[in-house]
């Protein structure tokens, strides 16, 4: 067996090895929402309180968010206590996570204040209200595999350079939210329309990503390397050029509109 697939097989193991013992629960108890730190507390004393009220055994094998989300693996080997939450409607869906607190109040207060943090630059991008939930305390889980969705977006814009002239897409990254090769990427309008698809690679503790797109249906395709120019709540931010000759288009990620334009001069230097 190569070494290639030797490193894989090991690490199979270790992630199912993890998910055993992590002996996960579920609790069909519909968890509330918070919008605001004024629902913070009650919500986080919520999942407190349901956690310790497990109803059957879920398997970590029927969840996609498990199996194929980098965040979601790394939580379930950290000690208790600790906690998940996620950016809600589906639009906003980015993931906090916490661990290693005195309690499950404590664990789940702090995935949920970053995740209120975190998605409030999301909802002023899209013009949206974006709210926290709760989707694990400790081993009991409050979302089916369905509700549970494994990819997380961001805030993006595109700068287009081409023969046509020049315009700006308001719009998000849809991605798997994993390191390592080929992962699935793509750039969609506030419309939710797709303007890129492709791929990207990323190393776990890279600063630089790699994405292989293909937008406007070809009309702008090639290779965008990905630089980290910051990091903002908690969330990395930077840019990525895709050079097709006349046609140029420089993909700005991880800020919303109103924290782009304080840095435009900065990330689209040599563009503009």
């Amino acid at each position: 067996m190569d070494r290639v697939r030797l490193s894989v097989v090991v690490l199979g193991i270790l992630v199912l090895s993890g998910c055993r013992a992590t002996q996960l629960a579920y609790n069909p108890h519909p968890m509330s929402v918070a919008y605001g730190n004024a629902d913070l507390q009650s919500v986080a004393m919520e999942g407190e309180r349901q956690s310790k009220h497990r109803v059957a055994p879920a398997s970590v094998q029927d969840y996609a968010f498990f199996q194929k989300n980098s965040l979601a693996q790394r939580w379930l080997g950290k000690p208790k206590h600790k906690a998940l939450a996620i950016g809600t409607p589906q639009a906003c869906s980015r993931y906090y996570s916490s661990w290693g607190y005195a309690n499950g109040y404590r664990a789940a207060t702090v995935a949920l204040n970053n995740c209120l943090k975190g998605v409030k630059g999301f909802a002023d991008h899209k013009k949206i209200t974006c709210g926290c939930r709760l989707v694990a305390v400790n081993q009991t889980v409050f979302m089916t595999p369905q509700e549970l969705p494994f990819r997380t977006r961001l805030p993006a814009i595109a700068l287009v350079k081409d023969k046509r002239g020049r315009q700006e897409i308001l719009g998000y990254f849809d991605t798997t939210g994993r390191t390592g090769q080929g992962q699935a990427l793509a750039f969609l309008n506030d419309k939710e329309r797709a303007i890129c698809r492709g791929t990207y690679t990323l190393g776990a503790q890279s600063e630089l990503g790699v994405a292989k797109l293909s937008c406007f249906d070809g009309r702008i395709a090639g290779e965008a390397r990905f630089n980290i120019a910051g990091h903002l709540e908690g969330q990395a931010y930077g840019t990525g050029l895709i050079d097709a000759g006349e046609d140029k288009m420089l993909l700005v990620y991880g800020l919303s509109s109103e924290e782009f334009e304080k840095r435009r001069t900065v990330l689209t230097q040599g563009f503009e």
